[in-house]
């Protein structure tokens, strides 16, 4: 019996790494888009790290030269990494690239922090609807499954791979800064779970 297709917008974060578990069970498409943001070549490589583990590999779509957006740099918290239709960018952008290889489901690890514009499930529901319209798909599908659940929980849930993790806005030779905002969360975490 052939299984459920599903595609994952992978980063190597510890939501989008805990997806590739949550799913094991599919046949997983790990997704990544370049936009042309400062830290995605560090990201990139790390997110490589954890696919390989898993035996999976990272179809890339890369938009940084077509989309030309501004990089950002020098992140401190939260506030500044708020990227315009970031989310909007990732789940339509995806959806197009999966629709041609026939899969209909997308799965994002947010959690719907509210301090981001993008992430409630009102908003993602009705990206799924307009998507859905557009590509002519009732069926298709975005999968949220970490919604409300907070990293500590998900760490507990899956077993997963904290020396591989990589969240980092400020990466320096392709290693975390351990300054930026995601650095001292993820030091935290990697500190008290390891």
């Amino acid at each position: 019996m052939e299984r459920e297709k599903i595609a994952i917008l992978f980063s190597g974060g510890l939501e989008s790494t805990a997806l590739i578990k949550y799913y094991k069970n599919k046949d997983i498409t790990l997704i990544y888009l370049f936009f042309g943001y400062v830290w995605e070549d560090a990201e990139f490589f790390h997110a490589k790290k954890i696919a390989s583990k898993y035996k999976l590999t990272i179809d890339t779509f890369d938009l940084s030269k077509i989309i030309n957006t501004i990089q950002l740099g020098n992140v401190k918290n939260l506030k500044e990494n708020i990227i315009p239709l970031r989310n909007l960018s990732l789940l339509t952008l995806s959806s197009l690239f999966i629709y041609n290889k026939n899969i209909y489901k997308l799965a994002i690890g947010i959690q719907g922090n509210l301090e981001y514009p993008d992430t409630s499930k009102r908003y993602i529901k009705n990206i799924e609807k307009l998507i859905s319209i557009g590509l002519s798909k009732s069926d298709f599908q975005i999968e949220v499954p970490f919604y409300g659940k907070k990293k500590e929980e998900i760490i507990k849930e899956y077993s997963l791979p904290l020396e591989l993790i990589f969240s980092c806005t400020n990466p320096i030779n392709y290693k975390r800064c351990h300054t930026c905002y995601k650095c001292k969360k993820l030091d935290y975490l990697i500190k008290k779970y390891s």
